[in-house]
């Protein structure tokens, strides 16, 4: 959404023009004006949609096509330095005999996966994952958020005993 303060929105204002019937110029902006004004919207976007992340889920991740770590937010994941993680299969952190979720090729949501964090202790995610595709069509690997509900699990699995 563009609001009147944002960089996006003046650098609309100034590429606007004035043609009337008659009038035939037209006000373009200077290069570096408009590159400027670019790259400030940009950034406001980009922290704009680390923000909604940060709100919507406690870790977003890609995979590539072989199911390693490309991107990790934020910069600590389950107590591992998401750097450490970056080119590690996320199948690795599974625990358990059960399905990969990380093997998957069609888009869930809240598919529960116990994995192990940097102290090897349990944790539930909830993933909710949609695949990538290459230019061809192929699969190019997975875009996922997760949530931390081992405190839910536990809590359930306690009232269920």
């Amino acid at each position: 959404m563009l609001t009147r303060d944002s960089p996006l929105w003046r650098f609309h204002r100034g590429m606007d023009t004035a043609i009337r019937p008659g009038d035939r110029t037209v006000t373009v902006p200077p290069a570096a004006a408009a590159a400027g004004a670019l790259h400030g919207a940009l950034l406001e976007s980009r922290q704009r949609w680390q923000d909604l992340a940060a709100l919507a889920a406690d870790l977003v991740f890609e995979t590539d096509n072989e199911g390693r770590f490309t991107f990790l937010w934020p910069d600590t994941v389950l107590g591992h330095r998401a750097a450490t993680l970056l080119g590690r299969r996320a199948d690795s952190l599974l625990l358990g005999a059960g399905p990969n979720p990380f093997a998957l090729r069609q888009a869930v949501r809240h598919h529960r996966a116990w994995v192990a964090d940097a102290a090897r202790q349990p944790r539930c995610l909830s993933l909710s994952l949609a695949p990538l595709g290459d230019a061809r069509g192929g699969f190019a690997g997975l875009r996922g958020a997760a949530h931390d509900v081992t405190d839910q699990e536990t809590a359930a699995a306690t009232a269920a005993a």
